[in-house]
């Protein structure tokens, strides 16, 4: 820092200052010139020097249920850009969904003095969150929500709602949902969103078969399965995650439904590959990198000891050929 110091004619100490920070747009020429100075010595901070000093390592731990899941690694990406943006680091883990191993994974990321967390596998009962987190460890909940937690996710029961309506315009009467697991809040609040807006039709909500299922395509596939199992084929399906959707699709095209024509699909989250799909799927299109980055900004809110408020993004409908077709005249139940 001295040698940076003395080629830029400036005191150590705002070499320092200036380092310590992350870019910034608005910098004055000297610190640009520090930076440049401190890219031609081959500076790197000593971050753990640095956090000794200051009580702070600068990293965030991010838990997900999956990794391989494409939505929550867009959120991600979105999150460790933001970090990036700011001078963090944000360092992912996956849960599998499973509440001792969430623990474990909070457990562990806080042994590594990461600042804060943000948690994106919340379940409804807590799952054992309650035992592992205190006010004392700032974090935030993204995607699923527990109580009054804070959270930002998105409006998932208008997500819901959208899709019903859509269902009801086009004249069905008799639906099937294919909802995720129970204790999974954007389920649980997308199929809430449905059943309001079939009930706002009018419409008996005994027409609504549900089933519950895992947010992939083999729980979908599953899912729809068991909607058919009996007889009682619906004309339109809401599956709650455009995964389970497609596996729901070659359900129904492994017993001859040609989705779009003889029965209409829509999923959730309007991941990249939906509208390529050689039937195009219809799916509620939900702000991903306004999301994640949205979330960094409330944990360093909550670091920064300012006050957050829970959020919901607005989700849109899209729709596509998957929900094209039409109920036939004659009823599918008896």
């Amino acid at each position: 820092m001295r040698t940076i110091a003395e080629a830029a004619g400036v005191h150590y100490t705002t070499v320092s200052r200036v380092l310590a920070q992350a870019p910034s747009p608005n910098e004055s020429p000297k610190a640009k010139r520090i930076r440049e100075i401190a890219l031609e010595h081959g500076y790197s901070r000593d971050v753990w020097a640095a956090s000794l000093r200051s009580g702070r390592t600068r990293m965030v731990g991010v838990i997900v249920p999956h990794l391989t899941d494409v939505l929550m690694a867009e959120v991600y990406e979105a999150i460790r850009r933001r970090a990036a943006e700011l001078g963090y680091l944000a360092v992912s883990s996956a849960s599998q969904d499973d509440p001792l191993e969430q623990s474990n994974q909070i457990r562990d990321l806080l042994a590594r003095r990461v600042d804060g967390l943000l948690i994106g596998d919340a379940h409804l009962d807590g799952g054992q969150m309650l035992d592992v987190l205190d006010e004392s460890v700032p974090f935030v909940l993204f995607v699923r929500r527990f109580s009054s937690w804070p959270h930002i996710g998105w409006d998932d029961e208008q997500g819901g709602y959208l899709i019903g309506q859509h269902f009801v315009a086009e004249g069905h009467e008799h639906f099937g949902v294919i909802a995720g697991p129970s204790h999974a809040s954007a389920s649980v609040d997308r199929v809430r969103g449905f059943r309001r807006a079939i009930e706002e039709a009018g419409l008996d909500p005994s027409r609504i078969f549900e089933v519950d299922s895992s947010f992939d395509a083999v729980g979908g596939r599953e899912g729809a399965e068991r909607l058919i199992a009996d007889g009682r084929l619906p004309t339109a399906v809401f599956a709650v995650n455009d995964y389970s959707a497609i596996g729901a699709m070659g359900c129904f095209r492994s017993r001859g439904l040609e989705v779009g024509r003889d029965i209409a699909v829509a999923g959730y989250n309007d991941i990249s590959i939906s509208a390529d799909l050689t039937i195009p799927l219809t799916s509620v299109r939900v702000p991903t990198e306004e999301l994640g980055a949205s979330a960094f900004d409330m944990l360093l809110q909550r670091l920064e000891k300012r006050p957050v408020r829970s959020r919901l993004l607005t989700p849109t409908l899209i729709v596509r050929e998957s929900s094209a077709s039409r109920p036939a005249s004659a009823p599918p139940y008896a």
